[in-house]
């Protein structure tokens, strides 16, 4: 009897034993895990500290230059982060069509010299305009749109506007100097599919900036998509810098910002009374 007891003692202390490691190494995983956890949030706090400061000091550079992440940058933060972590700029080519979505009575500036050297026209060629989105080429909205054109040269003579007004709405109809012909039926490239379409506008070397205005848009959306066409491809209308930043742990975190140039306010170039 005293041998039964003592052997039930004993199972009872090694199902004890088992149960209170079988708790301790799962108390030791969490505690490894959650501090494993909390490494990783903070390495990755680092990385992406560090890719900020990539971006802020690339944003007073030019293009096509770098920045490294490094020490120099970053003394708090660079003995954490690895060597060869860069921040870079280059130009946003849109290649041979830029698309645009612009609100009733907004403009957009798009530059036909490369920015900041606006005396070295970097475009000489033809632009076509496409606007007003259909939903299919047998489907287009009944809008009856109006877009102004501002060209802005070198020299206070090469300033000019034309209109688009495919409708008649805003000019008369014996005056065509200022104002752009269209046809009806245009669908682009990409899927896109437009009720209209300019006759092709040539651009001289003394033209700058073109202002895009809209004055009447999509009544369904109050804004229109305009496409702009180039006969080549058209100048950068903005910058894209990117930051890549990673710890000495492996945890790399990258930010990407576009950067469009400067635009001209709406208002600027309209009189009020």
């Amino acid at each position: 009897m005293k041998t039964n007891q003592r052997g039930q003692i004993l199972l009872i202390i090694i199902l004890l034993s088992t149960v209170l490691v079988t708790v301790a190494l799962s108390v030791s995983q969490v505690t490894t895990q959650e501090t494993k956890i909390a490494k990783l949030e903070e390495d990755s706090k680092r990385a992406f500290a560090a890719a900020e400061a990539g971006i802020e000091a690339q944003l007073k550079k030019a293009v096509n230059t770098s920045t490294d992440i490094d020490s120099a940058l970053l003394p708090s933060l660079g003995n954490f982060i690895k060597s060869g972590s860069k921040a870079s700029t280059a130009s946003d080519d849109p290649g041979a069509q830029v698309y645009k979505d612009i609100r009733r009575d907004d403009q957009y500036t798009f530059y036909l010299s490369a920015y900041k050297q606006l005396s070295a026209p970097s475009y000489l060629g033809d632009l076509t305009f496409y606007f007003l989105q259909c939903s299919s080429s047998t489907s287009c909205p009944t809008t009856q749109p109006v877009i102004e054109l501002t060209f802005i040269g070198t020299n206070n003579t090469n300033i000019a506007r034309k209109l688009i007004d495919p409708t008649n709405i805003m000019h008369n109809t014996a005056i065509t100097t200022d104002v752009i012909p269209t046809s009806q039926g245009a669908f682009p490239a990409l899927g896109q599919h437009f009720k209209y379409k300019t006759d092709s506008v040539s651009i001289n070397a003394n033209v700058n900036l073109m202002l895009i205005r809209v004055l009447i848009p999509d009544a369904s959306a109050n804004t229109m998509r305009v496409v702009i066409e180039g006969s080549s491809d058209l100048p950068a209308q903005g910058q894209t810098i990117t930051s890549t930043a990673t710890t000495t742990t492996g945890v790399a975190k990258k930010i990407t910002l576009f950067q469009s140039y400067p635009q001209i306010p709406a208002d600027l170039f309209v009189t009020s009374f």
